[in-house]
């Protein structure tokens, strides 16, 4: 309910709540600004293949794809890295969900618990949500992605979160 009024009061999410139900079926003369940025981030992510253009040879980021280094970092990775670039990044993102489930079973007590499970949740969740948008399965939105995207602020808080992670888990509980 709540969600339902603040979507309906506010233009600008309007846009963004239609440009994301209308997808990519729109003609050239009808693409909204959210719909190019959509479009050109998997026109990114497809034109990279299986083994991706080369470091630093994204055509995207150059020309056509707006903040490709901050909001659209994945699809940026997924045009210069391929896919095997874009499965590694995945990749660091389930071993760190792991390894921090891990961390929270074996905490020495509840607050180490879930302070362990907030901080993977934190981490993995804005990750997912990232990788979501930029190709499509969840509305545009800007959100960095942890420890790739630029900007202080992010990479501060990411790294603080690691860092609560790191001291949940040099005080493990010894399972008998």
């Amino acid at each position: 309910m709540v969600f339902t009024g603040a979507v309906l009061t506010t233009p600008y999410r309007q846009e963004r709540l239609m440009a994301f139900l209308n997808g990519l079926s729109l003609t050239p003369e009808t693409v909204s600004t959210l719909q190019w940025q959509l479009k050109q981030s998997i026109i990114a992510i497809g034109s990279g293949g299986v083994l991706g253009k080369g470091f630093g040879s994204s055509t995207q980021k150059a020309f056509f794809l707006p903040e490709p280094d901050n909001d659209f970092i994945f699809s940026i990775v997924g045009e210069e890295l391929g896919l095997v670039g874009a499965m590694v990044v995945l990749t660091a993102f389930l071993l760190i969900a792991w390894r921090g489930i891990q961390t929270a079973d074996k905490a020495p007590d509840e607050l180490g618990r879930l302070i362990a499970l907030g901080a993977t949740f934190l981490l993995c969740s804005q990750a997912l949500c990232h990788i979501g948008i930029v190709t499509g399965v969840l509305p545009t939105k800007g959100l960095p992605l942890p420890f790739v995207s630029t900007g202080g602020s992010s990479l501060l808080s990411s790294f603080a979160l690691i860092g609560l992670l790191l001291n949940v888990s040099q005080r493990r509980r010894v399972h008998v």
